[in-house]
Protein backbone atom coordinates (compact mmCIF):
# COMPACT_ATOMS: atom_id res chain seq x y z
CA UNK A 1 0.00 0.00 0.00
CA UNK A 2 2.52 2.43 -1.11
CA UNK A 3 -0.26 5.03 -3.24
CA UNK A 4 2.21 5.47 -5.52
CA UNK A 5 0.57 4.30 -9.63
CA UNK A 6 1.47 1.02 -10.77
CA UNK A 7 -0.56 0.99 -13.93
CA UNK A 8 -2.87 2.44 -16.60
CA UNK A 9 -4.50 0.29 -19.08
CA UNK A 10 -7.36 1.87 -21.30
CA UNK A 11 -9.55 -0.12 -22.93
CA UNK A 12 -13.06 0.05 -24.63
CA UNK A 13 -15.77 0.51 -22.32
CA UNK A 14 -18.23 -3.06 -22.07
CA UNK A 15 -21.22 -1.04 -21.39
CA UNK A 16 -23.66 -0.87 -24.72
CA UNK A 17 -24.41 2.57 -23.38
CA UNK A 18 -21.24 3.92 -23.68
CA UNK A 19 -20.28 2.40 -27.30
CA UNK A 20 -22.07 5.95 -28.58
CA UNK A 21 -18.56 6.80 -28.80
CA UNK A 22 -16.17 4.33 -30.21
CA UNK A 23 -13.06 3.70 -28.51
CA UNK A 24 -10.02 5.36 -29.91
CA UNK A 25 -6.63 3.63 -29.36
CA UNK A 26 -4.66 7.17 -29.82
CA UNK A 27 -6.91 8.78 -27.14
CA UNK A 28 -6.23 5.68 -25.53
CA UNK A 29 -2.85 6.08 -24.91
CA UNK A 30 -2.67 9.66 -24.46
CA UNK A 31 -5.12 9.05 -21.65
CA UNK A 32 -2.47 6.44 -20.27
CA UNK A 33 0.12 8.74 -20.39
CA UNK A 34 -2.20 11.50 -18.52
CA UNK A 35 -2.49 9.24 -15.80
CA UNK A 36 1.38 8.48 -15.14
CA UNK A 37 1.75 12.31 -14.80
CA UNK A 38 -0.65 12.86 -12.55
CA UNK A 39 -0.26 13.20 -9.21
CA UNK A 40 -3.64 11.78 -7.43
CA UNK A 41 -5.06 12.67 -3.87
CA UNK A 42 -3.74 9.94 -1.12
CA UNK A 43 -6.11 6.81 -0.62
CA UNK A 44 -7.14 5.89 2.90
CA UNK A 45 -5.97 2.77 3.90
CA UNK A 46 -9.27 0.83 4.45
CA UNK A 47 -9.72 1.34 0.21
CA UNK A 48 -7.03 -0.93 -0.59
CA UNK A 49 -7.59 -4.80 -0.90
CA UNK A 50 -5.60 -7.22 1.40
CA UNK A 51 -2.66 -7.64 -1.33
CA UNK A 52 -2.36 -3.28 -0.75
CA UNK A 53 -3.85 -2.97 -4.06
CA UNK A 54 -6.53 0.10 -4.81
CA UNK A 55 -8.30 0.00 -8.34
CA UNK A 56 -9.65 2.83 -9.57
CA UNK A 57 -11.48 2.52 -12.78
CA UNK A 58 -13.85 5.45 -14.24
CA UNK A 59 -15.44 5.86 -17.89
CA UNK A 60 -14.53 8.75 -19.53
CA UNK A 61 -16.94 10.08 -22.88
CA UNK A 62 -15.70 12.47 -25.31
CA UNK A 63 -18.48 13.67 -26.97
CA UNK A 64 -17.36 15.75 -30.28
CA UNK A 65 -16.81 19.54 -28.74
CA UNK A 66 -17.53 22.95 -29.62
CA UNK A 67 -15.55 25.52 -28.53
CA UNK A 68 -16.30 29.39 -28.61
CA UNK A 69 -13.46 31.60 -29.55
CA UNK A 70 -13.02 32.46 -25.58
CA UNK A 71 -12.76 28.90 -24.74
CA UNK A 72 -9.99 28.36 -27.51
CA UNK A 73 -8.09 30.91 -26.36
CA UNK A 74 -7.99 29.60 -22.95
CA UNK A 75 -7.19 25.89 -24.70
CA UNK A 76 -4.85 27.28 -26.56
CA UNK A 77 -3.27 29.01 -23.46
CA UNK A 78 -3.42 25.58 -21.09
CA UNK A 79 -1.99 23.46 -23.83
CA UNK A 80 0.83 25.98 -24.27
CA UNK A 81 1.16 25.97 -20.53
CA UNK A 82 1.20 21.88 -20.31
CA UNK A 83 3.91 22.39 -23.11
CA UNK A 84 5.82 24.45 -21.01
CA UNK A 85 5.97 22.08 -17.90
CA UNK A 86 6.72 18.99 -19.98
CA UNK A 87 9.47 20.88 -21.86
CA UNK A 88 11.29 21.32 -18.04
CA UNK A 89 9.94 17.77 -17.20
CA UNK A 90 11.80 16.02 -19.81
CA UNK A 91 15.00 18.29 -20.06
CA UNK A 92 15.48 18.18 -16.15
CA UNK A 93 13.57 15.69 -13.60
CA UNK A 94 12.78 13.01 -16.24
CA UNK A 95 16.82 12.51 -16.02
CA UNK A 96 16.61 12.29 -12.50
CA UNK A 97 16.06 9.91 -9.74
CA UNK A 98 12.74 11.00 -8.14
CA UNK A 99 11.74 9.95 -4.32
CA UNK A 100 9.08 12.00 -3.41
CA UNK A 101 6.19 14.41 -4.86
CA UNK A 102 6.18 17.45 -4.93
CA UNK A 103 5.58 20.45 -7.34
CA UNK A 104 9.08 22.50 -9.19
CA UNK A 105 8.88 25.99 -9.74
CA UNK A 106 10.92 26.70 -12.42
CA UNK A 107 11.76 31.00 -13.39
CA UNK A 108 14.28 31.71 -16.09
CA UNK A 109 16.17 34.30 -17.48
CA UNK A 110 17.30 33.60 -21.50
CA UNK A 111 19.32 35.88 -23.82
CA UNK A 112 17.70 36.77 -27.12
CA UNK A 113 19.11 33.28 -28.99
CA UNK A 114 17.73 31.46 -25.75
CA UNK A 115 20.16 30.71 -23.81
CA UNK A 116 19.31 29.91 -20.09
CA UNK A 117 21.20 32.92 -18.30
CA UNK A 118 19.42 32.75 -14.92
CA UNK A 119 17.45 29.58 -13.24
CA UNK A 120 15.30 29.81 -9.96
CA UNK A 121 14.13 26.24 -8.92
CA UNK A 122 11.47 26.29 -6.07
CA UNK A 123 10.46 22.63 -4.70
CA UNK A 124 7.62 22.63 -2.44
CA UNK A 125 4.66 19.96 -1.45
CA UNK A 126 1.93 19.09 -3.34
CA UNK A 127 -0.96 20.86 -1.68
CA UNK A 128 -3.47 17.33 -1.66
CA UNK A 129 -0.19 15.46 -0.77
CA UNK A 130 1.91 17.53 1.65
CA UNK A 131 2.70 13.90 3.36
CA UNK A 132 4.58 12.72 0.39
CA UNK A 133 7.07 15.90 -0.09
CA UNK A 134 10.36 15.64 0.91
CA UNK A 135 12.60 18.66 1.02
CA UNK A 136 15.98 17.88 -1.26
CA UNK A 137 18.58 20.69 -1.46
CA UNK A 138 20.56 18.07 -3.26
CA UNK A 139 17.69 17.45 -6.15
CA UNK A 140 17.00 20.94 -6.06
CA UNK A 141 20.72 22.39 -7.18
CA UNK A 142 20.70 19.08 -10.04
CA UNK A 143 17.38 20.64 -11.47
CA UNK A 144 19.01 23.88 -11.19
CA UNK A 145 22.38 22.96 -12.81
CA UNK A 146 20.38 21.25 -15.93
CA UNK A 147 17.92 23.98 -16.29
CA UNK A 148 20.84 26.19 -16.76
CA UNK A 149 22.18 24.34 -19.32
CA UNK A 150 18.58 24.63 -21.59
CA UNK A 151 18.03 25.99 -24.92
CA UNK A 152 14.35 28.01 -24.40
CA UNK A 153 14.48 28.34 -28.50
CA UNK A 154 13.29 24.65 -28.03
CA UNK A 155 10.41 25.16 -25.41
CA UNK A 156 7.25 25.93 -26.47
CA UNK A 157 5.91 29.39 -26.11
CA UNK A 158 9.12 30.87 -26.49
CA UNK A 159 9.92 34.36 -27.98
CA UNK A 160 12.99 35.85 -27.14
CA UNK A 161 13.53 39.48 -26.65
CA UNK A 162 16.07 41.11 -28.66
CA UNK A 163 16.67 43.70 -26.70
CA UNK A 164 17.68 42.27 -23.67
CA UNK A 165 16.80 39.15 -21.80
CA UNK A 166 13.72 36.98 -21.69
CA UNK A 167 11.53 35.38 -19.20
CA UNK A 168 9.89 32.49 -18.45
CA UNK A 169 8.37 30.34 -16.22
CA UNK A 170 6.58 26.62 -15.73
CA UNK A 171 5.47 24.62 -13.14
CA UNK A 172 6.13 20.66 -13.22
CA UNK A 173 4.66 18.24 -10.86
CA UNK A 174 6.75 15.29 -10.05
CA UNK A 175 6.51 11.99 -8.67
CA UNK A 176 8.04 8.69 -9.13
CA UNK A 177 6.18 7.04 -11.47
CA UNK A 178 6.06 10.12 -13.72
CA UNK A 179 6.69 9.21 -17.56
CA UNK A 180 5.84 5.85 -16.67
CA UNK A 181 6.52 2.15 -15.47
CA UNK A 182 10.21 2.06 -14.25
CA UNK A 183 12.27 -0.42 -17.01
CA UNK A 184 12.89 -3.68 -15.57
Amino acid sequence: MSNFLNGTPAQSNPVPAARAYPYNPKLGEMLKDLCWNTVFPLAPAVAFDPDGVLEVKGTLMFPPLTLEPEQLKAFDFNATQYAKGHFFWTHTLARLPVDSIGVASFEVKADPQGKVQECWVNLREVRYRPESFKPDNQLRNRVTQLCEQLDLRQMPGFVGQPDGLSRGEALVEYMPWCGGPAPH
